[in-house]
């Protein structure tokens, strides 16, 4: 192709420019544009300046065309030959002497920075060389510094020591005239247990035991002097409280005639006595004393543990306490029992007498658990056991013989819950030690309410001896007797109780019949065409003087199930076997039961079922009976057809019945015949209807337990009636055959039906 051809393009496409080339053209251009920094003009001023940058952009790039070095060119050019002002010579010569010096200066500098190398890397050398000959001096130094850091360690533990051996003048100093009130007393004590200790625990110090001793002879000292210091103090508090309680017995109380208004004056004085005794300024005096020596006695209280010498001083100081409290508390026991006195010759009733005691009893037994509270610390607050018994034993005193008087079975019960539950807990709490005087007088009501309930209880039994006694009565008295004594005398007293009286009632009950009063209406069994079940109900007629069977079998249920709910309510007695061992919480009730009961029996009662289980199996027995008694009496007529139909001679199997069944045919007779059965099943029918509903009836008025009556007395009595219809039906169907039997079909009951119609007998 011509030179002379080429387009353009095709020389753009043909020839390229190479890399050298175009590296050249941009350093030409960076040139033109650094000669105007360097010159110290404006950049501003160049027309072509951003023209320039965009072509700077482009210097990346490998591959120019014709047009693009055309127009770099052009930018160039104009950037060159543009308007631009350079600057004076003389302005362009200063900056050029400034640039000589700058490097003239750069230079020096270079050779500076040279020599402090130089000398850098010489003190580098000699360095390594003292490090590696100091190196052992290092090494003593530390060795040096380490001992005289143990040295002072062990300077300051013998320091520590020595001051320990030293404090004993200081303490000695101290507790020669220094009183417990001091602020600084329980302190120095603490730091002479902490000197006793370090003595006790490094026995090998030269003088150790004897510096211990004396210590502790100090030790003895000032805790004897706060001993009698808190003694004087407590002593100097009790006679204004002693007063304050005999000005507050002083009031004394006015006899009456009326039981109401001693009761009412009973608990008003006797709150009164009780308000003006702890209210009183005697008594907020007492209270301020034991805020005031509580800090000493505690210190004395803390040496008790290590030492127990000092437990002595401790006791001295508390039985301070308990004398000055007892002195006052007898004088508000003594008025206490003369209020009691007063409403008990006045008639109030001894329940109300004892309450009304053991309600101001603990009221003032918290009051000095309060003041022990503040004297004492938890450990040692029992130590006033001695003090609540020297209250409750005049009370005790007093009520042994009131108690001894009484002979009420419901009084006796609720004089022992108040003594099982004296301060009205939800349950029996066990006595403590410090009441022991309120338990030996629960131990005596426990003993008479037992012999009580034990003389009741036979001669309840004794009344039921009689055959014409009403044993309902009877049964309810000795339930009643072992309800009232049930929880509050022992168990297995109680179960002994309840092993005395249930075999002879269940044996009293197996003969009982209901008595003219109770028994439902009814007639003998010689009434009702041969059957033994009750219709002089339904026709009207006057009970005879004697029950029939099935009455007694009710009334006999009745009461074996109201014994069983009593014996179930017991857990004593519930499935459980009566027990030799503990019948009572003391030795002499003990005895005193043995001897009443005969309890050396014991090996021969360990084989007797228990008295729940003998009441459940007689109860079986008896429903057992009813059940038949009443299923053959309501079943009796029908029974005798089928016994005649299957003894007749000539026997032979007949057609299947309208059930499927399938029985012997008798030989044709007039009780055979169609109307001789439809009249034996009407006479059935409403005989049934008029007995059942009678026997409904006297089960309901002699059996109260619904489940009872309806699961063990008449639901089987209907099952066993629905059962024999059914046979009695099948037979029937049997013997006239499909064809015959319809008009007695479209009469007679099906076996469903019929035990429907037995289910809503009312």
């Amino acid at each position: 192709m011509a030179a002379s051809n080429v387009t353009q393009a095709d020389w753009d496409r043909l020839y390229p420019l190479p890399d050298v080339q175009v590296e050249a053209f941009v350093q030409l251009q960076e040139s033109a544009f650094n000669v105007h920094e360097i010159l110290g003009l404006s950049l501003e001023a160049q027309s072509g300046g951003e023209a320039a940058q965009q072509d700077t952009d482009n210097v990346n790039r490998s591959v120019w065309t014709v047009d693009e070095l055309r127009a770099s060119l052009t930018d160039l050019a104009a950037a060159k030959v543009g308007p631009v002002q350079l600057p004076a010579d003389d302005t362009f010569i200063r900056h050029l002497t400034a640039l000589q010096s700058n490097v003239i200066a750069c230079h020096e500098l270079e050779s500076k920075l040279d020599a402090a190398a130089s000398l850098v890397g010489s003190l580098r050398t000699h360095h390594a060389h003292l490090v590696d000959r100091s190196a052992p001096v290092r090494q003593a130094a530390d060795r040096l510094v380490r001992e005289k850091q143990a040295a002072a360690t062990v300077a300051r533990e013998i320091e520590s020591h020595l001051a320990k051996f030293a404090f004993l003048d200081e303490f000695s100093t101290y507790v020669a005239t220094a009183t417990p009130t001091d602020a600084q007393f329980a302190a120095m004590l603490d730091r002479a247990d902490d000197c006793m200790q370090f003595l006790v625990a490094h026995p090998h110090f030269t003088d150790a035991a004897l510096y211990h001793e004396r210590f502790l002879q100090c030790m003895r000292t000032a805790l004897h002097a706060a001993r009698n210091w808190i003694v004087a103090q407590i002593e100097a508090a009790a006679p204004a409280a002693r007063d304050d309680a005999h000005a507050a017995a002083a009031a004394g109380v006015s006899d009456v005639e009326s039981p109401v208004v001693a009761e009412v004056l009973l608990s008003d004085a006797s709150v009164a006595l009780l308000t003006a005794a702890h209210t009183a300024p005697g008594a907020s005096l007492v209270r301020d004393t034991c805020v005031a020596v509580a800090p000493a006695l505690r210190a004395i209280e803390a040496r008790c543990r290590h030492y127990p010498e000092f437990d002595t001083v401790r006791r001295d100081c508390v039985q301070a306490h308990v004398d000055a409290r007892a002195a006052v508390g007898e004088v508000v026991v003594a008025a206490l029992i003369e209020q009691l006195d007063a409403a008990a010759r006045a008639g109030v009733n001894v329940v109300t007498v004892l309450s009304v005691a053991l309600s101001s009893l603990f009221a003032m037994i918290e009051e000095e658990q309060g003041l022990a509270s503040i004297l004492l610390s938890p450990s040692y607050q029992t130590e006033i056991h001695p003090l609540v018994i020297t209250l409750v034993t005049p009370l005790a005193a007093f009520f042994k013989p009131v108690l001894a008087g009484e002979h009420d079975l419901a009084s006796l019960a609720d004089l022992c819950r108040l003594l099982l539950k004296p301060r009205g807990d939800d349950e029996f709490v066990d006595t403590p030690a410090s009441l022991a005087p309120l338990a030996a007088l629960l131990r005596d009501v426990q003993l008479q309410i037992t012999q009580a309930a034990h003389v009741q209880l036979h001669q309840a039994l004794a009344r039921a001896r009689d055959f014409d006694a009403d044993v309902s009565s009877v049964v309810a008295s000795l339930t009643s007797i072992l309800d009232a004594v049930h929880g509050v005398i022992p168990h297995k007293t109680f179960k002994y109780l309840v092993h005395e009286v249930v075999p002879a009632a269940v044996a009293r009950i197996a003969v009982a019949v209901p008595s003219a009063r109770v028994r439902a209406p009814s007639t003998d069994a010689a009434r009702g065409g041969g059957l033994t079940i009750d219709t002089a109900l339904a026709r009207g007629e006057d009970a005879p003087p004697q029950a029939n069977a099935f009455e007694a079998s009710l009334f006999q249920v009745g009461l074996l199930v109201e014994l069983r709910a009593h014996l179930r309510a017991w857990p004593e007695v519930a499935n459980l076997k009566p027990a030799l061992s503990d019948v009572s919480t003391g030795s002499t009730t003990a005895g005193l039961l043995g001897s009443l009961w005969s309890l050396g029996r014991g090996a021969e009662m360990d084989d007797d079922p228990s008295d729940l289980a003998v009441v459940e199996a007689e109860v079986d027995r008896v429903a057992t009976a009813f059940v038949a008694d009443r299923a053959h009496a309501c079943t009796a007529r029908l029974k005798a057809w089928l016994i005649k139909a299957s003894a007749a001679p000539g026997a032979a199997t007949g057609a299947a019945g309208d059930d499927g069944s399938r029985g012997p045919t008798p030989v044709a007779g007039e009780w055979t015949s169609q109307d001789a059965t439809l009249a034996l099943y009407q006479q059935w029918h409403d005989a049934v209807d008029a007995d059942l509903r009678a026997t409904v009836r006297a089960a309901a008025q002699y059996v109260a337990d619904t489940s009872v009556r309806n699961s063990q007395l008449l639901d089987p009595v209907r099952e066993a009636v629905a059962q024999i219809y059914g046979m009695f039906r099948s037979q029937v169907m049997a013997l006239f055959g499909a064809s015959g039997a319809g008009p007695l079909a479209a009469v007679m009951m099906t076996t469903e039906e019929c035990a429907l119609w037995l289910r809503d007998a009312r």
